[in-house]
């Protein structure tokens, strides 16, 4: 590949910024608009939804640190489409969902949960009593962090395993070697 221009290399990175900007922007007006809607139905929405998007925005935030690093071919990558710059969105929100989905079950819970892992610093949900019932999606939905504390700790842990792709891993691996 020729080598590229620092002019050109600058156009592209501007290009990369700013459809990473209106991704950004377009999530933090869909959290707004969730954060709105459970101000006037907090019974139908749980954590789960900002949960992913917080994981994303934390993906396109390590995106955007990552961008002046990158070399000419990504950038090229990048540039060339919609698609290349989504999709760490897409992977930050799926990683997310695999944290909460952890908390959730209670495989890491906190300090005061039986789980594989358990510590102050990793919310615990309050779980709503279904007992005699058949489990729906509306309930599972509907499982929350039990204190505000818990909440801010679920968002800074979704946060990071959209940031970090290894966090995850790294977690899931550590379960492996105890489940053994």
């Amino acid at each position: 590949m020729d080598a590229m221009t620092s002019e050109h290399r600058v156009q592209l990175q501007s290009q990369i910024m700013n459809r990473l900007f209106w991704i950004q922007s377009g999530l933090l007006i869909i959290i707004l608009g969730l954060v709105l809607a459970s101000l006037s139905n907090p019974e139908k929405l749980g954590a789960t939804p900002l949960c992913l998007l917080v994981g994303g925005l934390g993906a396109l935030l390590a995106l955007v640190r990552r961008v002046p690093k990158v070399d000419a071919e990504g950038l090229l990558r990048l540039s060339r489409g919609w698609v290349a710059v989504l999709q760490p969105g897409l992977y930050g929100a799926f990683m997310a969902g695999v944290a909460y989905l952890l908390f959730m079950s209670g495989i890491l819970t906190g300090v005061d949960g039986e789980g594989l892992i358990a510590t102050n610093l990793f919310p615990s949900f309050d779980r709503p009593d279904a007992s005699g019932q058949l489990l729906t999606m509306q309930t599972v939905f509907k499982l929350r962090p039990a204190t505000v504390t818990d909440l801010g700790q679920l968002f800074v842990w979704c946060f990071l395993a959209g940031y970090s792709e290894s966090f995850i891993v790294g977690i899931l691996g550590k379960l492996e070697k105890q489940g053994k």
